[in-house]
């Protein structure tokens, strides 16, 4: 009798046989690319319209989108918008925040300034981050493959370990 594989199973099985170090790392590349997105609240629809427009891997791609999380989201933003004010406005003053009796509308409009060096701040570091996580990201993929190669896991359900390895790249 086969039973259905739990989606823990599944998810290990994903993540030990991969695919390709090229389409993993792409993968991984274009979430950092979304998380560092100034499209903040749709980095979860920019995900799953990326799995389904460019066929990527959904467990890397998910990963890199989660390098901005709650924890990071502030240090990030900030960064991003440090970079773009050094870039789109090097040297000028822009007016403080004045948080006091502040209406949404008020606070919108304050924000006008703040807008086009985050955009530019948080697209070029996207940009920077998401080349260099590529590069990391294959050349991890590669050495953990060369000490250990691709199979699955004892504990899987033979049929999905057959079906798993049927998929799985033969080379890199």
């Amino acid at each position: 009798m086969t039973t259905k594989p739990t989606l823990r199973e599944r998810l290990r099985a994903l993540l030990v046989l991969g695919g390709d170090p090229h389409h993993l790392a792409q993968a991984f590349a274009v979430g950092v690319f979304i998380a560092f997105s100034p499209l903040f609240g749709l980095h979860v629809p920019l995900a799953v319209a990326a799995v389904a427009l460019f066929r990527l891997n959904p467990v890397a791609l998910f990963a890199g989108v989660l390098m901005n999380n709650f924890w990071t989201m502030v240090p990030l933003y900030g960064a991003c918008l440090w970079v773009g004010l050094h870039i789109w406005a090097p040297g000028k003053t822009l007016p403080p925040l004045d948080f006091a009796g502040l209406s949404f509308s008020q606070f919108i409009s304050q924000l006008g300034p703040y807008v086009m060096p985050f955009v530019v701040g948080s697209t070029l570091v996207g940009v920077v981050c998401s080349v260099l996580s590529y590069w990391g990201v294959r050349v991890l993929v590669r050495s953990y493959r060369r000490h250990r190669p691709p199979h699955p896991p004892e504990d899987l359900p033979e049929d999905l370990a057959k079906n798993l390895l049927e998929k799985s790249p033969e080379g890199e």
